[in-house]
């Protein structure tokens, strides 16, 4: 697991980087299924409690923002 996490999560950054860049957006194509991985190794490493915590806390933010201003665009 440990050589496809080093070859994986920067392909997956690269990916994510060049649609922001190119689209001003992140995709739920690649945002979800990347969270689904992290989550599966902090979960495999012993982690997943406070990876779970850390994901929801910051969905939390997201969502305030989102209320907050719906319509807003970077």
């Amino acid at each position: 697991m440990g050589e496809a996490a080093l070859v994986g999560a920067p392909a997956w950054l690269i990916a994510l980087s060049a649609c922001d860049l190119r689209r001003r957006r992140l995709p739920n194509m690649l945002t979800l299924p990347g969270a689904a991985a992290i989550l599966t190794a902090a979960a495999l490493s012993g982690r997943g409690a406070g990876a779970l915590l850390g994901a929801l806390a910051l969905t939390g933010v997201y969502a305030a923002v989102h209320l907050t201003a719906p319509r807003a665009r970077a």
